[in-house]
């Protein structure tokens, strides 16, 4: 059985590794604790938080570099390390699936996109070496004092071709609970809201051909679309991130920021606070326990 405990990291890959490391610092301040061979995937990369999010910052390969969003932005999120209790169990799990392995190491495995729905999974039994959220009682508090207002992750959003038959995947073979869902939004045509170790997962597809997802899509294909974090004051978080030279984009929504992410090489971060009491929350929309209800 594929038992997730836990998003341990997401990768930045990105055509200027101190570049990008020096951005992450001035904007997110973030908190790098390793630098080098990772023990876990093996590639050579930058670890560094920002809040409880690790963000791996990989060099771009020479294909990677012609690949048309990396080209307009210098970058892109290509995957996500994700723990799991049993690697063995977990690839086994994985196979009857029908998921192919692509790369193995000794605690390490990546599980082939195309069967993935698009996306890069990348699963481990192992701790990142230095890693200070393994430390007793650490708290990602100096982002919540920061004028970001940051409090953790909100979700990660993966964005696909087809929400319908990735949803069986993750309910029977990622055990993930379904807990949210959209239909018709302004962007996605359906979205679907997850907990799966212990993080919110939002699995989204355009609304129509000609939607800005759609167009994202075209531009970076299937896979990791933006990582979610939550803010006390998203209003005193857009003045430090545009004062910071960041493009912001304000939505419809009362309770979300966009940040561009040619301010952010390639990386789509949104922030976002939750709706006060009293205030309209239609976003997501609870469920029933049975599991979605497509209208």
């Amino acid at each position: 059985m594929l038992q997730i405990t836990r998003l341990l990291s997401v990768a930045h890959t990105v055509t200027d590794v101190p570049a990008a490391e020096e951005l992450y610092q001035r904007i997110f301040d973030g908190q790098v604790f390793h630098r080098g061979k990772a023990a876990v995937t093996g590639r050579t990369a930058t670890h560094l938080l920002v809040s409880e999010v690790c963000f791996e910052l990989v060099a771009a390969t020479k294909e990677e570099r012609e690949s048309p969003y990396i080209k307009r932005y210098g970058g892109l999120f290509t995957s996500m390390l994700l723990g799991v209790k049993d690697l063995k169990a977990a690839e086994e799990a994985l196979h009857k699936a029908g998921v192919r392995t692509i790369e193995r190491r000794a605690h390490c495995f990546t599980a082939h996109p195309d069967d993935m729905h698009g996306a890069r999974y990348e699963f481990t039994d192992a701790r990142l070496p230095g890693d200070p959220r393994n430390e007793p009682g650490w708290k990602p508090e100096r982002w919540a004092a920061s004028p970001m207002g940051i409090q953790g992750l909100r979700s990660m959003s993966v964005l696909v071709e087809e929400t319908r038959a990735t949803e069986q995947f993750w309910k029977e073979v990622f055990h993930a609970k379904p807990i949210g869902a959209l239909v018709n939004g302004v962007h996605a045509k359906l979205a679907l809201l997850y907990m799966l170790g212990g993080a919110q997962f939002s699995v989204i597809m355009p609304a129509s051909p000609d939607s800005t997802l759609a167009k994202v899509m075209k531009s970076q294909g299937a896979g990791i679309h933006s990582v979610g974090f939550s803010s006390t004051d998203i209003d005193k978080a857009a003045t430090h991130f545009r004062s910071k030279g960041v493009g912001v984009m304000k939505e419809q929504s009362l309770y979300r920021l966009t940040l561009h992410p040619r301010s952010l090489m390639g990386a789509r971060i949104l922030v976002m606070r939750r709706p006060n009491p009293g205030e309209p929350d239609y976003v997501w929309k609870a469920i029933p326990s049975k599991g979605v209800t497509y209208t």
